[in-house]
């Protein structure tokens, strides 16, 4: 049952599977495969977990969205022996992310992968980040650690206490002036434009005895509210006028 499993996903992988087309029964691709999924998953996850090892990202992507009924008719209990396998194999991690995602999953995504493998995973793919919006990504760039990012983006708005530890230990990483800024940019700048007033008095009371935090202040100031800046700066201490 794995082969023919893998069998037809290959043919999605290839981009030989239109989904939306419809059988006579008014049925599309994805019924059909939930149907020929749920009977027995492990063949099937068997099937997924060797392709992802195998294939780069075109593959890997387009087979995301028959992941994701995988995902969906395989239940919590199977998502939970997914993330699993996700914690010491990159590739899956990728997958279940972006997958879980497409499911309004995404808190429970989150739960399952945790802080420790998103900070894991966000150091090895910050420094592939281009230094500017112009400059190209690495054409071998790495691509399995990228839904770190996303993560991040989705606790910056839905869960910023979180946001705020996972920022402190990522500061806490380096004391290099480009990993700091990228911090202050990324994670600390979007908690200050979403939840500043909520957020500036932890900021100020952290500087208070964080050089590092200090130091990533001041790539915040973009998108923070006007109203904050003056304490962001005061926060931010000899740093602010360094990256004036």
């Amino acid at each position: 049952m794995a082969d023919e499993a893998a069998a037809l996903l290959r043919r999605w992988a290839n981009g030989e599977v239109d989904p939306l087309a419809t059988n006579a029964d008014g049925r599309d691709g994805f019924d059909e495969l939930a149907d020929g999924i749920a009977p027995d998953v492990e063949p099937w996850w068997r099937a997924f977990k060797t392709l992802f090892d195998e294939y780069g990202k075109s593959e890997s992507s387009r087979l995301q969205l028959p992941f994701e009924v995988l995902l969906k008719v395989g239940g919590e209990r199977l998502r939970q022996r997914i993330a699993e396998v996700a914690h010491v194999n990159p590739k899956i991690a990728s997958a279940f992310w972006y997958a879980m995602d497409d499911l309004g999953l995404t808190a429970e995504a989150y739960r399952l992968l945790g802080r420790k493998l998103t900070l894991e995973a966000f150091v090895r793919h910050e420094p592939r980040i281009p230094a500017r919006p112009s400059e190209p990504w690495p054409a071998d760039e790495p691509w399995e650690d990228g839904w770190s990012s996303m993560a991040i983006f989705y606790l910056t708005e839905r869960d910023p206490d979180e946001a705020w530890a996972l920022a402190l230990e990522l500061i806490g990483v380096s004391a290099d002036p480009g990993w700091l800024s990228v911090i202050g940019a990324f994670i600390i700048e979007d908690l200050l434009k979403d939840h500043g007033d909520a957020m500036i008095d932890r900021i100020e009371t952290e500087a208070g005895h964080s050089q590092r935090l200090q130091m990533a202040l001041p790539t915040t100031r973009w998108a923070v509210p006007d109203h904050l800046m003056a304490r962001l700066e005061a926060a931010a201490g000899p740093y602010w006028r360094k990256k004036s």
